[in-house]
């Protein structure tokens, strides 16, 4: 009985530590992204901004190498998970992502990630399109 404790509170706290180091990889990508912004000057802005404006940041819940089963997934996230607007990305590696949600800039797409893993049920992470 004590060992099923103890291998239960380890499997806890491993998984515990894993979503504290993905929400600290999260913050420390749009902290890298916000200091590059920072340090440009003036002029560097408006290109940047402009490129930025143009991405596509798609929080992703699942990754096919075949089509059908990407189009199974997304039906499949539509009915039972509540997201009608999930959509198939093609990734320049061949894959076909299911994406839940595309969302406007970065930091919108962490926090909606977050909330999706939040909920426990889904792993989530983003996708940058051009």
């Amino acid at each position: 009985m004590f060992g099923k404790k103890h291998a239960a509170d380890t499997m806890e706290n491993y998984l515990a530590r894993m979503d504290s180091i993905r929400a600290a990889d999260s913050l420390s990508m749009l902290e890298m992204e916000q200091s590059q912004v920072d340090s440009t000057n003036p002029a560097e802005v408006a290109p940047a901004a402009t490129f930025n404006s143009s991405n596509k940041y798609h929080v992703i819940t699942g990754s096919f190498k075949t089509p059908e089963y990407a189009e199974s997934y997304k039906t499949k996230m539509a009915s039972q998970f509540s997201f009608p607007e999930a959509t198939i990305v093609s990734a320049s590696n061949g894959f076909n992502l299911v994406s839940v949600k595309q969302m406007p800039d970065m930091r919108s797409a962490i926090n909606e990630m977050m909330s999706i893993r939040d909920k426990g049920e889904l792993e989530a992470w983003i996708y940058v399109a051009n």
